[in-house]
């Protein structure tokens, strides 16, 4: 843990759990986002930060998903062409696979990236009523 924005936290928990496949998955057709999760995510991360985050930071927090997904992708790339010195490398291409598969999670949450931001429109429209509390579980 070190000092930055909510939003890199929650991007990258949305990299790091979405997928139903690891990272080093080179089936990049299996590489999907499971909405439930994402969900599960938002609602839980929402219950917590929604009256201390910003207004821009609640308007991005689907994006940040899709930044930092893009952002590992690129550091796999990199790495792999300056030789796996930064990750390492388990076999040849390793993370040229990773770099792959971080890719194809990013344009899959891009698809999605309207639904995403309009069911965080909707438990942050939840949380403005003083009466309402955000789910456990939807």
């Amino acid at each position: 843990v070190m000092p930055g924005l909510c939003l890199y936290d929650f991007g990258d928990l949305v990299r790091t759990c979405v997928s139903p496949v690891e990272e080093d998955s080179t089936d990049l057709a299996s590489v999907q986002v499971r909405m439930p999760v994402f969900r599960a995510l938002a609602r839980g991360f929402l219950k917590e930060m929604v009256r201390v985050l910003t207004p821009s930071e609640t308007a991005n927090l689907a994006f940040s998903g899709k930044l930092l997904t893009y952002e590992v992708a690129l550091r796999f790339l990199t790495d792999h062409i300056l030789g796996d010195t930064y990750f390492g490398a388990k076999r040849p291409d390793h993370n040229l696979e990773r770099a792959r598969n971080q890719f194809q999670l990013v344009r899959r949450l891009a698809a999605l990236e309207g639904e995403m931001n309009d069911y965080v429109d909707e438990l942050v429209g939840m949380s403005a009523n003083p009466e309402h509390r955000l789910p456990l579980a939807v």
